[in-house]
């Protein structure tokens, strides 16, 4: 199966676009045997974890730029399947961070 890319942005925090985006992940890992990568760029606070109901991972926790294959077993994840990336942290911290690159690397890790 072709690997998909699908955002779902807001233009102010409450305005939804968190709980569009988790139901579009947990009914894509309902449809397919697929992994499913959430990916949550939001600085607004809430967010897809807790719209999941998750416990948020906080990304000082997680070293920067981890290889994809180490975060599969670390990130939280929903009962559905869905996992939840919050690249928020690192957003801030690294702006020059190049995470279009490393969406893409997780592309092997979440076919």
């Amino acid at each position: 199966m072709k690997h998909s890319w699908m955002a779902v942005l807001g233009g102010h925090g409450g305005c939804g676009a968190s709980t569009v985006a988790a139901n579009l992940a947990v009914g894509l890992a309902q449809q397919s045997s697929q992994a499913v990568l959430a990916v949550d760029f939001s600085l607004v606070p809430g967010g897809l974890e807790s719209v999941l109901g998750l416990t948020r991972v906080e990304g000082k926790h997680i070293p920067a730029w981890q290889h994809p294959e180490v975060l599969k077993g670390f990130l939280p994840r929903h009962p559905s399947g869905v996992e939840v990336l919050n690249l928020s942290e690192w957003l801030i911290r690294d702006s020059s961070a190049d995470w279009l690159d490393y969406l893409e690397s997780c592309r092997a890790t979440y076919p």
